[in-house]
């Protein structure tokens, strides 16, 4: 599928149907080749090798045989002007490596699909007109397949480290929701009991802006911020697995000395923690897990359940 073509000539207007019409006119010897070509209006030339080929893949059939042959499906198929390189079961087993890569946090871009199609296509030894210089497959060929694919599409992946990845598998995931699910029995925690605590990081210069409207032709076009490159605040938020009570939150600023100013308008009852690097510590942690202790009234008589992440600075404390 061509992306933003205008075509120029009306060069390869022709139908399949006049160029099935013609190779049948020629192969039964009513007409020549330059008789049948002014009559169904097509090249001369395309006309000469298509019958070539209607002979190659017909094993030269005798006049008698030409008409039962020249209507076969397959010879039909090929004489239309555009063919696809792979075949429906091809494509296939090509869009279920795709998904498996995916799958496996490995996806494909298009440039990496665009040179495995063309190793796979001299591996099978297609017939295509893949760059041989370049050894890789046209944009061109990309586009016609995500059209005939619609069920895949480009995304934006996420960044995932390797030790998070290694740990997701069924396994882990099992054995957590089986101690999860015994302690909850043993204890009889209820939704209010559940907590869950969880840290996020919000940049002070957002990444990306709204569209403006500006004059036509300008090279660049500014908005104008705090910085140009942000800095990453750090916030340590808290709810119960019932959504009906949640601690304020915790700051953590991206600086050394405390400036209450950085409070102003924040929600009742949020505290504020200052780090150079703006980033969860084990000291900032273990503050903030007594102030959550206070705050849920956690006793021994009446214990909380709080379920975290296994961050260093939760697990390497001294709680």
């Amino acid at each position: 599928m061509v992306r933003t073509y205008k075509r120029k000539t009306d060069r390869g207007k022709w139908s399949p149907e006049s160029m099935r019409f013609a190779v049948d006119s020629v192969m039964r010897g009513e007409m020549g080749y330059k008789k049948a070509a002014n009559s169904f209006k097509i090249p001369q030339s395309t006309l000469e090798r298509k019958v070539k080929l209607a002979k190659q893949q017909a094993g030269r059939p005798t006049a008698a045989d030409v008409q039962a042959v020249s209507y076969n499906l397959n010879l039909v198929q090929s004489l239309g002007p555009i063919k696809t390189v792979f075949s429906v079961e091809e494509e296939n087993l090509l869009i279920n490596y795709i998904l498996k890569m995916e799958e496996r946090l490995f996806g494909l871009t298009t440039y990496d699909l665009r040179l495995l199609a063309y190793q796979w296509a001299e591996k099978l030894g297609k017939i295509h007109s893949f760059s041989k210089t370049k050894e890789i497959c046209g944009k061109d060929w990309l586009s016609g397949f995500r059209v005939r694919h619609p069920q895949l599409a480009l995304r934006k992946p996420e960044a995932t480290c390797a030790a998070r990845a290694a740990a997701f598998n069924k396994v882990n995931v099992g054995k957590f929701f089986n101690l999860l699910t015994r302690v909850v029995e043993e204890k009889g925690f209820t939704p209010e009991k559940i907590y869950n605590c969880d840290e996020t990081g919000v940049t002070i210069v957002p990444k990306h802006r709204s569209k403006i409207l500006s004059l036509k032709g300008r090279k660049q076009v500014g908005v104008l911020t705090s910085a140009e490159r942000g800095k990453t605040i750090t916030i340590e938020v808290c709810f119960n697995a019932a959504g009906t009570s949640y601690m304020a939150p915790t700051f953590i600023f991206p600086r050394v000395r405390a400036n209450n100013q950085l409070m102003n308008d924040c929600p009742p009852g949020a505290t504020a923690e200052y780090h150079p690097s703006g980033w969860m510590q084990s000291e900032i942690f273990f503050s903030w897990f007594k102030r959550f202790v206070m705050w849920s009234r956690a006793t021994k008589e009446s214990p909380v359940l709080l379920l975290l992440d296994g961050h260093f600075t939760h697990t390497k404390t001294w709680l």
